[in-house]
């Protein structure tokens, strides 16, 4: 089980998950993506396109000796994952994206629906050179504080602001909002079993992106399932319980 977190985040988000999974026989991994490891914070926005992360997940499998492995991302690490199920990668057993519907419902909904539209428009500035890093920093990451961290346990905080203070660290992260647009794969639909949680309350997701993801996955020939929380952003924390029951409940019916 190969877990991707998501922005202004590490792996320390799935801890929740990770005791739960490996206590369910799984050995789960969760590990410090592109930017946000010291030892691979490469120079360049080129570096961070989807493609590139995406690829990380495969060599990070290899490394890890999976012949296989069940799939899940959170947030932007689950824009990764799709890349990688839309792939037709035959060695992604099962996927969940918790918070991200499919990258092209999210994309056409971005472009087309102006409430989409709204609730991206922190992609505007995010995008811009050397001021999110500026502005993110300032006071200790006071703004992630109370934004993106809020909720976090004070252990989970530390390791983020930890991460984020080291050398260059927040310019990558950011540079994942720069980095030129990866195409996705010509398929539509991913041809594994594939589940999304999402909340009714999520700041960043607008219904139309919801309603779009349901149509491109409609004549999926894998099974297909969705969890609706009345909840926000960042599910597991909000729901731990709710969410992990849902993604060993979706890995343990693909393996029947």
């Amino acid at each position: 089980l190969i877990l991707l977190h998501g922005f202004a985040e590490s792996s320390a988000m799935w801890q929740p998950l990770l005791a739960t999974a490996a206590a369910a026989g799984y050995q789960a991994v969760a590990f410090d993506q592109r930017g946000y490891s010291p030892g691979a914070r490469p120079e360049g926005t080129e570096n961070y396109t989807l493609t590139a992360l995406a690829g990380d997940v495969q060599q990070v499998a290899s490394a890890l000796g999976f012949s296989s492995f069940h799939l899940v991302g959170h947030g932007w690490g689950a824009l990764v994952g799709w890349q990688l199920a839309l792939s037709n990668a035959d060695n992604v057993d099962t996927w969940t994206a918790l918070s991200m519907p499919h990258a092209a419902a999210f994309r056409q909904a971005r472009d087309n629906d102006p409430e989409q539209r709204r609730r991206s428009r922190y992609l505007r500035f995010m995008v811009l050179p050397w001021l999110p890093e500026q502005i993110l920093a300032f006071n200790r990451f006071e703004i992630l504080r109370q934004t993106q961290w809020q909720g976090r346990s004070e252990r989970q905080i530390a390791e983020y602001a930890a991460i984020l203070g080291e050398p260059g660290a927040l310019r990558a992260a950011t540079n994942w909002f720069r980095a030129p647009a990866s195409a996705l794969p010509s398929q539509t639909t991913p041809n594994v079993p594939t589940l999304l949680v999402w909340g009714n309350r999520d700041p960043f997701l607008a219904p139309a992106t919801v309603f779009g993801h349901r149509a491109l996955l409609d004549s999926a020939a894998q099974p297909v399932r969705e969890l609706e929380l009345d909840g926000g952003h960042r599910l597991l924390s909000s729901h731990p319980k709710l969410v992990t029951g849902a993604i060993l409940k979706h890995l343990q019916t693909a393996a029947q």
